[in-house]
C-alpha cells in the first residue's frame, strides 16, 4: 500500500478540503394559510446543510429591498420555525393560498424572498407607502 504523502505539520497534500458556503442556498415553500400564518418551518434538511447560518433572528428582504426581522425558534426536536416578525411579513404581501415561496439565502443571516402566485409567475412585491405632498398651486 502507498503511504500517505503529508506535508510539514502533518497536514495531507493534494485536492484541498471542500468547503461549504452557504451563500446562495435555497428552499421553497408553498404558503397554507393553516399551516404558515404565523410560523414558517425551514425544511428540515436546509436547517442540516446550513445550521451555521440559522441565528436567533434572520432577515427577510423581498425583491424591492424592504426588511423584516423575524425571530427563530428552534424546537427540542429539532424543527426550526421563522415565528415573530413572519406574520407581519405574511400580512404585507398579501399572501394568498398556494403562493410559492423561493429564500435565497444572502450572506449575513439574510434571505431574499421571491414570490411566485398560483399562475406561475412572480408577484411583485407592495410598493413602499410614500406619501409625498405636493404644494398647492
Amino acid at each position: 500500500m502507498a503511504a500517505r504523502a503529508e506535508s510539514k505539520g502533518g497536514r495531507r497534500r493534494g485536492r484541498p478540503k471542500k468547503t461549504f458556503s452557504a451563500i446562495g442556498a435555497e428552499f421553497f415553500k408553498v404558503f397554507l394559510p393553516h399551516l404558515t400564518s404565523h410560523h414558517l418551518m425551514i425544511p428540515p434538511d436546509f436547517v442540516k446543510m446550513c445550521h451555521r447560518i440559522i441565528k436567533e433572528r434572520v432577515t427577510l428582504k423581498d425583491t424591492n429591498g424592504k426588511k423584516w426581522h423575524v425571530d427563530v425558534e428552534k424546537t427540542a426536536k429539532g424543527s426550526v420555525f421563522l415565528k415573530n416578525g413572519w406574520p407581519s411579513f405574511v400580512a404585507h404581501h398579501c399572501l394568498t393560498p398556494g403562493d410559492f415561496l423561493l429564500f435565497h439565502y444572502d450572506g449575513n443571516y439574510s434571505f431574499i424572498v421571491k414570490i411566485f402566485g398560483t399562475n406561475g409567475c412572480k408577484k411583485e412585491p407592495p410598493p413602499t407607502t410614500h406619501v409625498k405632498i405636493e404644494p398647492e398651486i
